[in-house]
């Protein structure tokens, strides 16, 4: 089933049409799941909300910026689909070292550094 995510009635004309709803919004969308999450309500069948989530489990986490805004949002969707009481789960299928490895998770960096590395944090994080 397709739905517009900016046009709510279609949304909801969608999401009638079936019983769990997989979000698998990009990262500047996540935000725009308050949509989803409302449409889901109007249409008061779904069985199971998973909403767009991709990398670390943001209740569990002790991220510091620039991650810790970019994971208020996935908390902040997540509060709201609590609030809503829908069934949901949550994916958090872990973070993808790979996508920052190659620039040691240096900002805007195409490439490894070759002069510095800004250490994020006071650089001493406590391991498990």
């Amino acid at each position: 089933m397709q739905g517009d995510l900016y046009e709510h009635e279609s949304l909801v004309k969608a999401i009638k049409q079936v019983d769990v709803v997989i979000s698998t919004v990009g990262h500047v969308q996540l935000g725009d799941q308050v949509k989803i999450i409302a449409a889901i309500k109007e249409a008061g069948n779904v069985k199971r909300f998973f909403p767009s989530e991709f990398g670390t489990d943001v209740d569990r986490n002790h991220a510091v910026e620039p991650a810790k805004s970019a994971f208020a949002v996935k908390s902040q969707i997540r509060r709201a689909v609590e609030a809503e009481g829908i069934p949901y789960t949550y994916v958090a299928c872990n973070y993808f070292a790979g996508y920052f490895l190659p620039t040691l998770v240096q900002s805007g960096a195409t490439a490894p550094p070759r002069d510095k590395v800004i250490i994020l944090g006071d650089g001493n994080p406590k391991g498990n």
